[in-house]
Formats: C-alpha cells, sequence, structure tokens
C-alpha cells in the first residue's frame, strides 16, 4: 500500500503545475480583453468628440427649445374652381385650382364668407402674377402658399389665416 501512496503522491504535484499554467494563461487573455476593452473606449471617445460632435450644427441645442403650443384645428373655408392663364403664358397655358383657407373657429369662416368675391379676386391676381415656372415648382408653391397667406391676412386683417391647402392643383 505503501507505494500506492507514493504513485498519487507523485502524481498529484504534476497536476499542480499545470492548473497554474492554465490560470497564467487566463490572467494574460483577461489582461489582453482588458487592454482591448479601453482601447475601444479611447476610440468611441475619440469618434463622438471629434468626429460626430462637430457634424451637429452650433445652433442645435435641444435643452432651449421652448415646447410648441397645440393649436386646436381650425375651420376651412373652400375656394373652389379657380382658372388663372399664367404669366407670359400668352394664354396657351391654365392653372386649375381649388384651394382651402383654414382660420380660427366658425366665426372668422362666416366673416370670410361674407367676403368670398374679394377673396376669389385676391387669388386670381396672385395666381396669375406667377410665371409658369414657378408654378410648377415644389419649393416656389410653398413660397406662393406664404405669399397667398400673407396677402390674404392683409386684406382680412382681424381675422387670422392659419394656412391654405391646394385641394386640387393641374397646370396645363
Amino acid at each position: 500500500m505503501p507505494e500506492v501512496k507514493e504513485k498519487e503522491s507523485a502524481q498529484t504535484p504534476e497536476v499542480a503545475p499545470a492548473t497554474e499554467v492554465k490560470s497564467g494563461k487566463k490572467s494574460k487573455l483577461t489582461a489582453i480583453i482588458l487592454i482591448l476593452e479601453l482601447i475601444s473606449i479611447a476610440a468611441a471617445y475619440f469618434v463622438v468628440n471629434d468626429v460626430l460632435k462637430p457634424r451637429i450644427p452650433e445652433w442645435y441645442h435641444p435643452e432651449e427649445v421652448a415646447p410648441k403650443e397645440v393649436q386646436m384645428p381650425g375651420v376651412i373655408l373652400t375656394i373652389e374652381d379657380l382658372v388663372v392663364n399664367p404669366a407670359n403664358s400668352g394664354g396657351t397655358r391654365y392653372l386649375s385650382t381649388s384651394l382651402g383657407v383654414e382660420v380660427r373657429d366658425e366665426e372668422a369662416n362666416r366673416q370670410l364668407e361674407l367676403r368670398k368675391p374679394a377673396i376669389r379676386d385676391a387669388l386670381i391676381r396672385i395666381l396669375s402674377a406667377e410665371t409658369v415656372d414657378q408654378l410648377s415648382s415644389p419649393d416656389e408653391k410653398a413660397i406662393l402658399r406664404n405669399k397667398i397667406i400673407e396677402e390674404l391676412g392683409q386684406l382680412f386683417s382681424p381675422v387670422e389665416i392659419r394656412n391654405v391647402y391646394f385641394i386640387d392643383y393641374v397646370l396645363q
């Protein structure tokens, strides 16, 4: 029996060095992973501060943006079947459109309804002053919409014109 113990004793020391070697590999692996993590954190910091941050416009400050007031939907007065010849078209082209004019409430809508002929006249004057190129460009349509809002706002000053919607818009 003593011989068996010697064999077991001899085997035990051999196992211990193998475990130490494995734990040494683990510590090296842990150190390498830690170094790689630190490098990736440094790279992320660099990317955010030197690459992405300069792309944010200087005027953008989300903490300074005040919440917009919520507007209740207004009442829309419809102006239908406006047909005009664009400027410089020589009568060979025409614009056929219908518009919706949004106002605050029913009272404002009633005031505009009484003056519908004046509104149609103003719209015909504004639309016929535009060229075919202006009437066909999406950017120019946005400018045209603002012109209409401004002009109608001046004509009917106590009434607030909120928006103008093109219901039909055919340019031939």
